[in-house]
């Protein structure tokens, strides 16, 4: 076991395939070595060959053997649907294994538009007071109510 050594392992963001929004690109990196590691390093995007986003990436400080997320310093926004390839390179200081350093080529495809923004929802007991969007009537249910109730 080499006492300085990280390891590309996938391409974590964006996923394949995803809709056509922006995205902070990372790489997902484990550290082969016996002392903690902060992985540093590059990643690109190209668009049929040609270069369209490039980006320093870094990680936090990761134990022996867990795994961590490079995570670029720039955003990416695609300016089309359309394939994009995706290369990175990670390494430590004294990194010591340099054939596990490149992320393998990685195909993203970018088709459809992002989801809508979530709907916002009043809070669900303002909802149900009197007066409110959707209010209940408790008239005819069996029980005894926790608060005295004003017909």
């Amino acid at each position: 076991m080499a006492d300085y050594d990280v390891q590309a392992l996938a391409l974590a963001t964006p996923a394949n395939p995803s809709p056509l929004d922006t995205y902070t690109p990372a790489i997902s990196v484990r550290n082969n070595g016996r002392f903690a590691a902060i992985a540093t390093g590059t990643i690109s995007a190209y668009k049929a060959g040609v270069q369209v986003f490039a980006s320093t990436v870094q990680s936090p400080s990761i134990a022996p053997g867990e795994t961590g997320l490079a995570t670029a310093t720039d955003d990416w926004t695609p300016d089309e649907e359309t394939d994009y390839v995706f290369y990175g390179y990670v390494t430590t200081q004294l990194d010591q294994v340099e054939p596990n350093n490149n992320l393998a080529p990685v195909t993203v495809e970018i088709s459809g538009t992002p989801p809508p923004p979530p709907v916002t929802v009043p809070a669900h007991r303002q909802q149900h007071e009197s007066g409110g969007s959707d209010q209940l009537s408790v008239d005819g249910l069996p029980g005894v109510l926790a608060n005295a109730q004003t017909p």
